[in-house]
């Protein structure tokens, strides 16, 4: 497949500039790759896949954004001789990889088969509080690589959710603030299907993992951001996206994502991103033949009411710059009840015993008018069943918090793993009004 060839089945020779410039860093091949791979692209490609100038641009701008990062890796290691590792990363991605898992078609006995894709966007920073409000005039733009797993059914909450698919993702985020820098996100997510017509889908995209950070907040060098404090956070994103198939295999996607960056107050500063962004991009299936949908098969759900108790700990931090941190621990009772297949209602007591809270106030008020630290909530939620994995949204009010200090509500987002029907495992980020409070991670049983 390389170099590409014309016509007539010869070389093309935009095909070997277009290698040229992958693998060096000469100003005019790489400047020139670019347009040969457009007279390439457009005449062969767009008349193969139908993708038009809609597919050329998502191309581009994915390679633009991806010679930024070549760019940036330069300034911080010196190689011996200026590669461009990204560009041949990409390219072999696209064809090598592409034709090796291709040759995989014949294989039927599958249960499930993969999807390749990519997209570029570009977003804001919400100012969900005044100490933020320097950094909102970022707007991040950036790009994301991913594969599908994609589902047929063959277990029942695959037929409850409507074949979801399961995904790890690679976004890369350019702030344009030197404040803020760039970051680099890993995720994994479940893709879900709302409506699946003939030729588009309309889906919803659930997705957690770490994101590195460029330019943490430093107490000398970068004392402005105060965002995000640590070189590697917790990330979070959610997705309503549009997809429109272009033939049986190729399909453009469009969205609008929420991103949301915290380290959870592990160390501080810690007022975190909320980052609301527009996506667009293509989407290649990557197997010609794929299992039939296994239908629905009825089944009993219903189930009484469990009892639920869960200790969840962690670490908070209390002044700003400081890398202490200070432990807490949690003990969350509650009741559950199955009302549907998948969904489970919640609603319960909270006691939190947070030594980090107790440092503030020691800080913060005299020992004659120090309130207590500790606090009781009361708990409503919603935990959504996805096999032995659960989504899980909760919020809260304190009945007891003598401190003013914080909101009244307080709100979490997480995941519970089952290791068997009775224990449970979890993983949540409580936050105050989009304003991270703590990750918790704890352990529970369900009786």
């Amino acid at each position: 497949m390389l170099p590409s060839r014309d016509r007539r089945g010869k070389p093309a020779a935009g095909g070997y500039l277009a290698v040229a410039g992958l693998v060096t860093d000469s100003p005019t091949i790489a400047c020139s790759w670019r347009w040969c791979f457009a007279i390439h692209l457009i005449p062969y490609k767009i008349a193969t896949y139908s993708v038009g100038m809609a597919g050329y641009f998502c191309i581009y701008h994915v390679l633009l954004e991806i010679r930024y990062v070549n760019e940036y890796i330069y300034a911080q290691i010196k190689f011996p001789m200026k590669i461009n590792l990204l560009y041949l990363l990409y390219f072999f991605v696209l064809t090598g990889w592409t034709g090796q898992l291709q040759a995989q078609d014949e294989n039927v006995g599958r249960n499930h088969s993969y999807t390749i894709g990519g997209n570029i966007f570009r977003g804001f920073i919400i100012n969900h509080t005044d100490a933020i409000g320097h950094l909102t005039i970022a707007q991040p733009s950036g790009f994301e690589v991913y594969i599908n797993r994609n589902s047929y059914g063959e277990k029942y909450w695959q037929q409850a959710y409507n074949y979801p698919d399961v995904g790890v993702s690679l976004s890369y985020f350019n702030y344009r603030n030197e404040v803020l820098g760039k970051a680099v996100t890993a995720l994994g997510y479940m893709d879900f299907y709302l409506k699946r017509m003939a030729r588009s889908e309309l889906i919803a995209k659930l997705g957690t993992g770490l994101v590195y950070s460029t330019n943490p907040y430093d107490l000398d060098k970068n004392n402005k951001n105060v965002a995000i404090s640590t070189t590697f956070s917790y990330a979070m994103q959610a997705r309503l996206g549009f997809n429109f198939r272009l033939s049986d295999r190729l399909k453009i996607t469009s969205a609008v994502t929420l991103t949301h960056f915290s380290n959870g107050g592990v160390r501080l500063p810690n007022k975190g991103l909320n980052i609301p962004s527009a996506n667009i991009g293509l989407a290649h299936q990557m197997d010609r033949l794929r299992p039939a949908y296994i239908q629905p098969t009825p089944a009993d759900w219903r189930e009484n009411v469990k009892l639920n108790a869960q200790l969840s700990t962690g670490f908070k931090a209390v002044e700003v710059g400081s890398k202490k941190a200070f432990p807490f621990l949690n003990l969350h009772l509650y009741a559950d009840k199955r009302v549907s297949r998948m969904s489970a209602l919640q609603l319960g007591m909270e006691g939190f015993y947070n030594l980090a809270y107790r440092e503030d106030l020691k800080n913060n008020f005299s020992q004659d008018e120090r309130p207590d630290f500790r606090r009781l909530g009361l708990m409503a939620g919603h935990e959504l069943f996805v096999g032995d994995i659960s989504l899980v949204v909760q919020m809260g009010m304190y009945l007891y918090k003598p401190s003013a200090r914080n909101y009244p509500i307080y709100q979490r987002y997480g995941l519970k793993y089952y290791l068997k029907p009775s224990l449970f495992t979890s993983f949540s980020l409580k936050t105050h009004l989009g304003t991270a409070d703590v990750l918790e991670f704890g352990i529970g049983i369900r009786r």
